[in-house]
């Protein structure tokens, strides 16, 4: 993705918020513990403003590096270590589109950007309830900070499937 050219014009802005929509965060590991932490940080799964990984939750933690590393404390670098961080701890094993849709309506007002690493098994069924595909698409039109649109980066799992969230559906 040519992300050392794209260092030449920006690492980022702490203007610019980043969500991660994932499981827990060791936001103490080295290649976050430089990175700003936005204040609204929030922890689904105990209704609390506490998203550090409990037990083997840990997958946001890598996540959130890919995007935010500052490579200050660590060998890595993010795509945009300058950005803001927002995590969201959320069960995306168990969460039903409902418990999702509340997690995008509680980041949209916060930030830019969200990404959201999980998926589900393939399928040949489009499982997402229409009202969900209506509320997300309603939210890529108009949310985000500024209402000008929320930028959503889904994850299409490992299984190389297709995703059903095209606005021709």
């Amino acid at each position: 993705i040519q992300v050392p050219e794209a260092w030449q014009i920006t690492t980022g802005n702490p203007d610019i918020v980043i969500a991660v929509m994932d499981d827990g965060f060791d936001l103490g590991h080295p290649a976050l513990s430089d990175v700003k932490i936005h204040p609204e940080r929030y922890d689904f799964e105990g209704e609390d403003r506490d998203p550090q990984a409990e037990g083997n939750d840990w997958h946001g933690t890598p996540v959130a590096s890919i995007a935010l590393a500052s490579g200050e404390n660590s060998a890595m670098s993010g795509i945009a270590p300058g950005c803001t961080f927002l995590p969201i701890r959320i069960s995306y094993k168990a969460a039903p589109q409902v418990e999702l849709l509340k997690g995008f309506q509680y980041i949209s007002p916060l930030c830019d950007i969200v990404n959201c690493s999980f998926g589900s098994p393939p399928t040949t069924v489009d499982l997402i309830h229409p009202q969900f595909r209506k509320a997300v698409t309603k939210l890529i039109e108009t949310g985000g900070r500024r209402g000008k649109g929320l930028v959503i980066v889904a994850s299409a799992s490992n299984d190389d499937a297709p995703t059903f969230l095209s606005k021709d559906k």
